[in-house]
């Protein structure tokens, strides 16, 4: 495959705006990133925030941990098929 005479390589997966698309048959998402982002926002509040009431915790995982867990993810269809 080429664009304008120059060749395309081949990738198993891209990058495009924080999500990993991979290379497959069906459409394919690799949301491993994104689930690792969401545990380190998680850990580092829990671990900052010993000293803070559960409520203060809970309002700082809705605001900073959230919004990284459910990027993108609205313009996916991530049912399983049969």
């Amino acid at each position: 495959m080429s664009l304008s005479g120059t060749p395309l390589q081949w990738v198993e997966s891209v990058k495009y705006l924080g999500i990993t698309f991979m290379s497959s048959k069906v459409f394919s998402v690799d949301l491993n990133q994104l689930r690792h982002k969401f545990f380190v926002c998680k850990n580092s509040i829990l671990v900052h925030s010993s000293d803070v009431s559960e409520l203060m915790k809970l309002h700082l995982m809705e605001s900073y941990c959230y919004p990284v867990l459910s990027y993108a993810l609205e313009y996916f269809n991530l049912t399983s098929a049969s």
